[in-house]
């Protein structure tokens, strides 16, 4: 019984994932971020996803953010069996 349950878990998954991914492609998602505090503690005068982490790029954490938003937005309107 357990297996069975297991694995109806993991066929809802797949289905609520291949929704989800419909959805993002067709535009019918929105993503918000609500990311509060200061860097004080950092020693940095603004939010702390703006603070530079030591990323070789020199992203901050809202754009890396942004940038893996739009990248699965890209990949779901271009395969919506992903």
């Amino acid at each position: 019984v357990a297996s069975s349950t297991a694995s109806d878990a993991t066929e809802k998954r797949i289905e609520w994932k291949a929704i989800g991914l419909e959805a993002i492609g067709k535009g019918q998602v929105a993503a918000l971020v609500l990311a509060g505090g200061q860097g004080t503690r950092l020693g940095f005068d603004g939010p702390k996803g703006c603070y530079d982490i030591g990323m070789p790029s020199k992203k901050t954490l809202f754009q890396i953010l942004c940038e893996r938003v739009d990248k699965l937005k890209q990949l779901a309107s271009s395969n919506t069996t992903i």
